[in-house]
């Protein structure tokens, strides 16, 4: 079985209208027979009412401590909002599409909760999925301990997920969807005047990943 996975960002999934350019893509791949797998991040950035760091400081704001297993569990709602939005819509659209928490991808981390580290796939939810005709849409960032506990793999964790997920599924192709041409000198929703990198070495992506 070929098997493409998509994998589309938190402002790629924002607003309605940016959603509709998800939809297309995903679309677009499936009349094309493609057998596509979808990982998607949470809804917008800090402020927006979906996403992480809204959700995070919902707890924060309440309690002074709060341990990271609990930090965990609302931070991996907002990926879960994000799938059911886009599955319900697509087979709104006349798609057959199912939303997977990273749990029931199969996605298996150790306990390093906030930042936990992937070990297994266990693929066997999403080929099925695939094998009856379902578009699967997976919550990006999060897994599973082995006991079933809720863990997300951090900043960056959906990004992560796909590629993961494709590799297990020995996927033709990873694509990786933003709401920019490239890598940036900076953030252009932040910094005016920011220009595209032309070409950048594998090590300097690497340092600049590691560097936030």
């Amino acid at each position: 079985m070929e098997i493409y996975v998509q994998k589309f960002g938190g402002t790629s999934v924002a607003t309605e209208n940016a959603r509709e350019y998800v939809y297309k893509k995903i679309i677009n791949a499936k009349e094309k027979n493609k057998n596509l797998v979808v990982v998607v991040s949470a809804m917008g950035r800090d402020g927006d009412p979906y996403a992480t760091d809204t959700l995070l400081n919902i707890i924060k704001n309440k309690n002074t401590s709060v341990s990271k297993r609990e930090l965990d569990a609302i931070y991996s709602c907002g990926e879960i909002i994000s799938a059911s939005l886009i599955a319900s819509t697509l087979t709104s659209k006349g798609y057959r599409a199912i939303s997977l928490t990273g749990q029931q991808a199969g996605i298996i981390t150790n306990n390093n909760y906030f930042d936990a580290e992937v070990v297994a796939v266990d693929t066997k939810r999403i080929i099925k999925c695939l094998e009856d005709g379902f578009i699967p849409i997976i919550a990006g960032s999060q897994g599973a301990t082995i006991d079933g506990e809720i863990t997300t793999l951090g900043r960056g964790g959906s990004d992560i997920s796909a590629v993961i997920i494709g590799n297990a599924l020995k996927a033709k192709k990873v694509d990786i969807y933003t709401d920019v041409d490239g890598v940036m000198t900076a953030d252009p929703n932040i910094i005016e005047g920011t220009k595209l990198i032309k070409s950048i070495g594998y090590k300097t992506c690497m340092l600049l990943s590691d560097r936030g």
